[in-house]
């Protein structure tokens, strides 16, 4: 079709696509240049086929799709949704990021799996090992602790870490050893203008006995990454597939909105804040608000979380009441808010691909499987979104 030839668009379909980008027609005219849209959308006129062109790639949705009769059906969710969101219930529509991250990664495990299995792996036992009526968080927390080798490990006992990042990257090896596929990124492919909003969700866990597979949004800061790379974990573990925006607040406490998500959240904090260690630590008056904040603070860079999860599991093990608990809340969350900051731009290129695709576990295979023949680089390109020399390169970083 010749990029002049004027197109029959469904009006409909241009209004979902804005309204699915989270946009304003006003806002997408100035960032496209197509002047034309409100007489498109009034169905006083047509775009030409490249006008349309620019525009499905403006809204980030496959050209094919502004040819439909009717918007598609592409806001389903493929596992449970966990996400809570403040002062409102449910989320009602997933973004076009969410939903291409979910996509992407589930291609990634696909391929993972069917390779394995192929090549007559044995699935992974952790993977659905819990079940929450049988063991409780506590329980749970000493299961997965012994499973990943933490137990004994004196680093992680004495919690010997230089930062927050040095604790991440401790527990992120650990895992990836493990086999599984841990992906920690901020955008959507290598898209810098496709940022993923933390408040819309955290992580998400797609439990498989083959290749399970978590993610964290990168662009939380580093203290809360390291609860959610637990939190998913746990998802693992229990077999349990799902979405995450976890939230610190007092919806977490005594608060079982959902079942899977509290029973999560109280594992994750045992093995981050294990109960014995934190009620040892804890030697004042909560009454004492300034000093709390500080203690609170000064427990948070210990057990390397951030303090709003040290004053949620202080509440959750009685010593806060609740209003001391809301008053400690407000002074923090203005902080909580003002640290968060993005994380995916710094780096050395090639080595933070290493973490958008998966760690060393899922990249080695893949490398494995081109040398066996078992994989065209036509298709790992298709799974990693890197082409050529950038995809070597990538592979390259293996070997360092």
């Amino acid at each position: 079709m010749a990029a002049g030839t004027r197109v029959e668009v469904h009006p409909g379909l241009l209004e979902w696509a804005i309204r699915r980008r989270g946009t304003s027609v006003g806002e997408l005219k100035e960032r496209s240049g197509l002047s034309g849209l409100d007489e498109w959308i009034e169905g006083t006129a047509r775009p030409t086929f490249r006008q349309l062109e620019i525009f499905a790639k403006a809204v980030d949705v496959p050209l094919g799709f502004l040819f439909l009769e009717s918007p598609p059906e592409t806001s389903r969710l493929p596992f449970p949704d966990f996400r809570k969101k403040r002062n409102r219930n449910i989320y009602e529509e997933p973004t076009p990021e969410l939903l291409d991250v979910l996509h992407d990664s589930a291609a990634m495990q696909d391929w993972l799996r069917e390779y394995l299995e192929e090549e007559g792996f044995p699935p992974k036992k952790f993977v659905g090992s819990i079940s929450p009526g049988k063991y409780s968080p506590r329980e749970a927390a000493a299961i997965i602790e012994r499973d990943v080798g933490l137990t004994d490990h004196p680093v992680w006992k004495n919690r010997q870490f230089r930062s927050w990042r040095h604790a991440f990257q401790f527990l992120y090896d650990r895992f990836v050893r493990l086999g599984i596929i841990v992906i920690v990124r901020g955008i959507v492919r290598n898209n810098t203008r496709r940022s993923l909003d933390p408040e819309e969700f955290r992580g998400f866990a797609i439990a498989d006995h083959q290749a399970p597979l978590v993610f964290v949004n990168n662009n939380d800061y580093q203290a809360a990454q390291i609860f959610t790379l637990i939190h998913e974990m746990v998802h693992i573990w229990t077999g349990q597939s799902g979405i995450s925006n976890w939230l610190e607040s007092e919806e977490r406490v005594g608060l079982r909105y959902m079942e899977a998500e509290w029973y999560c959240n109280e594992t994750t904090a045992e093995i981050l804040m294990p109960h014995q260690d934190l009620l040892a630590r804890w030697t004042w008056s909560a009454k004492e608000a300034k000093r709390t904040c500080r203690e609170v603070k000064n427990l948070a860079a210990h057990f390397k979380v951030s303090p709003l999860a040290v004053a949620v599991r202080a509440r959750t093990l009685g010593l806060l009441s609740r209003s001391e608990y809301l008053d400690l809340l407000e002074q923090l969350k203005k902080e909580y808010r003002a640290r968060r900051k993005k994380n995916e731009g710094g780096g050395n290129f090639y080595a933070v691909q290493r973490y958008r695709l998966g760690g060393d576990y899922f990249l080695g295979t893949l490398r494995q499987a081109i040398g066996e023949g078992k994989l065209s680089y036509r298709e790992a390109y298709r799974l990693t979104h890197l082409y050529g020399k950038t995809f070597d390169r990538c592979l390259e970083q293996l070997d360092r």
